[in-house]
């Protein structure tokens, strides 16, 4: 065995092999340590947050919450359109006719979806928020442009 996996134990403090979980030498300390429970609930915990699993579960309940999202973002959108100009506002609702206007916010959400899948937070966040914030500053822009 090489020297690397040898250390002291974090529950009985004895220099042996750490064999077990987080620096423990044997099953029983790591058990003793309240450490196993510890990791059973985080475990669980993390089972909960399904913005972090990629199960087939969580992608399906993310992409119906983008895309709800998606559908919020479109309103807004056309919202805004309107406060400019009517005519800004017919191009866009144009554009974005149902079944389109539901479509296309599922689409992106799923394609979000696949995009994020294994990532970190901020990566996600950035996916997620990031995109439509760069995409209505655009529209804002165009608007005042024209």
């Amino acid at each position: 065995m090489s020297e690397n996996n040898y250390g002291y134990c974090n529950y009985c403090g004895k220099y042996r092999p750490l064999k077990w979980n987080g620096g423990y030498c044997s099953e029983k300390c790591y058990c003793e340590s309240g450490q196993q429970e510890q990791d059973a609930i985080d475990e669980e915990r993390y089972q909960l947050m399904w913005y972090y699993r990629d199960d087939v579960g969580a992608f399906i309940f993310r992409s119906i919450v983008m895309s709800i999202g998606w559908m919020i973002y479109y309103l807004i959108v056309a919202k805004v359109c309107m406060k400019f100009n009517l005519v800004g506002l017919a191009r866009f609702l144009g554009i974005f006719q149902f079944p389109s206007n539901v479509i296309i916010p599922v689409v992106l959400a799923i394609v979000q979806n696949i995009i994020v899948r294994g990532k970190g937070k901020s990566f996600r966040w950035f996916i997620q928020f990031g995109i439509p914030i760069v995409l209505s500053i655009a529209i804002i822009i165009y608007m005042k442009l024209q």
